[in-house]
């Protein structure tokens, strides 16, 4: 997938290489804290969600106070991109952190997991599911009000992307559960 993206000129060869070497770090050491995460009760998640979105606040207007500018990465794109519009605002830092503590916000609310897995899942049925709810997701990210402030359009994000992985982890597996057996 990275050198896909490299190809398209859309990541830098550093980012790619560490989110790999990261995935694989996460891949080798999930199983020993699975079971553990799954059993997390679902306020301490949303209190280490919370604490981890004041934290990033905290140093976004630290940077403002210290009047460093939080959005310089994005001004280096600006700077060094060959076509401006070939720039994106997922790419921002701010666009990813409030997306990625959406994701993890939904994860949170799903939680605990370890009672999701009593009944079988038909894998065809999960398949429709999930393509029905990635195409659903697709719809409301081509309608981001992106007209109505920065504000706005980060909250309709946040928003979207905790509904998703709240979908995907608590109400996927109970529309693909069943009780006979799948041909």
């Amino acid at each position: 997938m990275w050198l896909s993206r490299l190809y398209l000129a859309t990541e830098f060869m550093h980012q790619c290489v560490l989110g790999s070497c990261l995935a694989y770090v996460a891949f080798r050491h999930r199983q020993r804290y699975l079971l553990q995460l799954y059993a997390w009760p679902r306020c301490r998640a949303i209190m280490m969600i919370i604490l981890l979105g004041c934290l990033a606040l905290a140093v976004y207007f630290i940077k403002l106070r210290l009047q460093l500018d939080p959005h310089w990465s994005v001004r280096q794109a600006f700077k060094w991109c060959p076509e401006p519009t070939y720039m994106r605002h997922e790419a921002s830092p701010i666009f990813l952190l409030s997306r990625d503590l959406g994701y993890l916000l939904g994860f949170a609310l799903a939680l605990p997991l370890a009672a999701n897995n009593s009944r079988s899942n038909c894998l065809m049925r999960r398949l429709v599911v999930i393509g029905t709810l990635a195409i659903v997701n697709h719809m409301l990210q081509a309608y981001t009000p992106k007209q109505f402030g920065r504000f706005a359009f980060l909250a309709y994000e946040f928003s979207r992307n905790a509904l998703y992985s709240l979908m995907l982890f608590k109400f996927l597996p109970r529309l693909a559960q069943t009780k006979e057996k799948c041909s």
